[in-house]
């Protein structure tokens, strides 16, 4: 009989806990509403060749969501790895309308349009939702 009600107060016990324990809430940092996050900046215009050949400016990306990495295709060791990531997002997220993957190249001289159109295609880029975009040096 002992261990039946030991059974009995320790189920009883979770339950109580379970069911009126406080649960975390929102507190410290997390705490402040989005309207307090800082300004770091906004996105320059820009005007860059895609691998199609086709100008693309940032207003063709106003009005959508959009998710940005900066890439080089000659890279190693970190450039893989994020366009790996960008290739689950983009299956991961393909019902989603409206949704755009931008990869910017930051070795523009060496990632011509045909280059990152090859790149694009090892990891079965979409040309309609993920753009590759060869960025341009300050002169």
């Amino acid at each position: 009989m002992g261990s039946s009600v030991l059974s009995l107060g320790i189920i009883l016990g979770t339950f109580f806990w379970l069911k009126f324990a406080p649960r975390p809430g929102l507190t410290g940092w997390d705490a402040k509403p989005l309207e307090g996050l800082q300004r770091y900046g906004s996105v320059p215009q820009f005007s860059l060749v895609e691998r199609s050949g086709k100008a693309t400016t940032l207003a063709d990306l106003r009005g959508s969501i959009w998710i940005a990495d900066f890439i080089y295709t000659t890279c190693q060791d970190t450039c893989p790895m994020q366009t790996a990531e960008m290739a689950q997002l983009q299956e991961q997220w393909k019902d989603r309308a409206g949704l755009k993957l931008v990869s910017f190249s930051v070795d523009p001289e060496k990632d011509t349009t045909e280059v990152l159109s090859r790149y694009a295609n090892r990891y079965k880029a979409d040309a309609q939702r993920w753009l590759f975009l060869p960025g341009r040096r300050k002169k």
